[in-house]
């Protein structure tokens, strides 16, 4: 009876059951119904269960018209709480994620400063043996009369030639473990972030309506960030630039009010987990647009309120968007205060090095 219910997606009644058909039980005892009624629950014409009701009376027009009236609201709640673990599944997946991801990028870093620390050695080593090398010229130079000392000379100068060749193989083969582990590290960090950014997407598009509208905003910004993340690992991994000790600037438009929006939207909810303001203000005198790297000024602007949020406990932060001081067409001016603990002086002068 309940499958035939559930294949119909319509109600369907017995009457005069008999006896032994099926028991209702208490801690009075037991009866044997008379009346059964399976009556399935829908949502959007998709079966969600079906509910199977005994009584020892008939069902009345009264009762049909409450259960039909009771079995919609059963089966949105029912879709609503398969919705909600979905999501909070897909949350939790999120979450795993990003913490992974979190992980190899510290993983990553502390290879690059064991590789940079291996270099500076061989380096340091490398001049030891050309100072060496050196003297070693200058006291054959001047004991040229002295065979039997000359000869000495001469082979302690070829071992230090096959040492010098011996680092320069060793150098060589560091390069080349470098350039393999972040070739290997590049796929191992996009594939789990690729993954993340295409659940954040999911999320953020909402195709079932079932997030509510701070949730789908909240897949917005992993989604962005997430972006933002792909980039600076793809900046990362170009050992060309790395190598070379510069990144070539791409000019081109830069929107002031996107460029403000996305430090709104990327910093918001950070500072509001903090308990402190974020403000975003866009002077009237602010250009509407400017020419410059748009990856290299966003870059800078986010270190920088990254570090103000980072380091304010109480108060807020403010970012202003105004015309620059030569008051030159198109020339935009920002700045970013805070009431944290602020920066040394003497740090002023090289806080900006790093870009």
């Amino acid at each position: 009876m309940v499958g035939q219910a559930a294949a119909g997606k319509k109600p369907l009644s017995l009457h005069d059951v008999p006896a032994d058909y099926v028991m209702i039980g208490s801690a009075l005892g037991q009866l044997g119904p008379r009346n059964i009624l399976a009556v399935p629950f829908l949502f959007e014409q998709e079966l969600m269960g079906v509910i199977e009701i005994a009584s020892l009376k008939p069902f009345s027009a009264l009762h049909r018209d409450f259960f039909d009236l009771v079995t919609d609201s059963i089966g949105i709640a029912v879709q609503t709480a398969q919705s909600r673990e979905r999501m909070k599944e897909l949350l939790e997946e999120s979450k795993r994620l990003t913490e992974e991801l979190q992980v190899q990028q510290e993983e990553l870093r502390v290879a690059n400063e064991e590789l940079e620390e291996q270099t500076l050695r061989l380096q340091e080593s490398e001049e030891n043996l050309r100072r060496q090398q050196e003297e070693l010229e200058l006291t054959n130079e001047e004991l040229k009369e002295k065979n039997d000392l000359l000869e000495r000379r001469t082979r302690e100068i070829e071992r230090a030639g096959k040492v010098v060749k011996e680092k320069a193989e060793e150098v060589a083969l560091a390069s080349k473990y470098k350039s393999e582990f972040l070739a290997n590290m590049s796929h191992e960090l996009r594939t789990p972030l690729n993954s993340l950014l295409l659940l954040a997407q999911g999320l953020a598009r909402n195709q079932d309506g079932n997030l509510a509208a701070d949730q789908v905003e909240s897949a917005k910004i992993i989604h962005a960030a997430g972006n933002d993340l792909l980039n600076l690992i793809n900046e990362i991994l170009d050992l060309s630039r790395i190598e070379a000790g510069r990144i070539d600037l791409r000019f081109g438009p830069v929107s002031v009010s996107e460029l403000a929006e996305r430090v709104r939207t990327s910093f918001g909810h950070l500072a509001e987990e903090k308990g402190i303001s974020l403000k975003v203000v866009i002077r009237e005198d602010a250009p509407d647009e400017i020419t410059s790297d748009p990856k290299r000024v966003e870059q800078v602007i986010r270190n920088l309120v990254s570090n103000a949020v980072k380091f304010t406990e109480t108060g807020g932060v403010t970012v202003t968007f105004a015309q620059g001081r030569i008051r030159a067409p198109r020339q935009l001016a920002i700045s970013i205060t805070d009431t944290g603990i602020g920066i040394a002086r003497e740090q002023h002068k090289v806080i900006f090095e790093a870009f």
